[in-house]
C-alpha cells in the first residue's frame, strides 16, 4: 500500500515515461526515535499518506515541505495505535490542515497534546478528500487520471 500511495501521487501528472522518485523529489529520512522499552507507535501507514500528500503539495506548487506527522498522531483520537490508514485520510480530509514539520514538531514517535491551532497549515494546495483501493489490473489507469 505504501509504495501505491507514493506511485499514485507522484504518477498522477506523469502520463508517460519512467519515474524516479530520486530524480524528482529530496527524500527526506524518517527518524528513528523509538526508545528501548518503549510502546511502539504503529504510525506506518500515516508516513505512507504523509510522502503522498509531500509529493502532491510539491507537484502541485514545485515547492517541498516536510509535513508533520507528529501532529496527526497528537491531534487524532487514536494517537499511536489501532488507527488505519483510513482513519488518517478521514481525520485530513475533516480537518484539512497540516503543519510542516519545523514548524510544529518532528516525529517524536509517541502521541502529545495537540497543538494545531498554534501551528500555522501548510496544506494549502491540495485537499484530501478520500481514499480508494485499487487493484493491480487499474493502477496505471488510475494514477494517470
Amino acid at each position: 500500500m505504501f509504495a501505491a500511495l507514493l506511485l499514485a501521487a507522484a504518477l498522477s501528472a506523469t502520463a508517460h515515461g519512467s519515474f524516479d522518485i530520486e530524480d524528482e523529489f529530496q527524500l527526506l529520512e524518517v527518524p528513528n526515535t523509538r526508545l528501548v522499552g518503549a510502546p511502539q507507535c504503529r504510525s506506518a501507514s500515516l508516513f505512507a499518506i504523509i510522502s503522498s500528500l509531500e509529493i502532491a503539495q510539491q507537484r502541485a506548487t514545485g515547492i517541498q515541505i516536510d509535513f508533520s506527522e507528529q501532529e496527526v498522531l497528537d491531534c487524532h483520537e487514536s494517537g499511536c495505535s489501532d488507527a488505519t490508514m483510513e482513519d488518517y485520510v478521514k481525520w485530513l480530509a475533516v480537518h484539512d490542515r497540516l503543519a510542516p514539520s519545523e514548524a510544529y514538531t518532528s516525529y517524536r514517535a509517541k502521541a502529545h497534546l495537540c497543538r494545531a491551532a498554534m501551528a500555522p497549515d501548510a496544506l494549502t494546495a491540495i485537499k484530501v478528500t478520500g481514499i480508494r483501493d485499487i487493484g493491480l489490473e487499474e493502477f496505471e489507469d488510475s494514477i494517470l487520471r
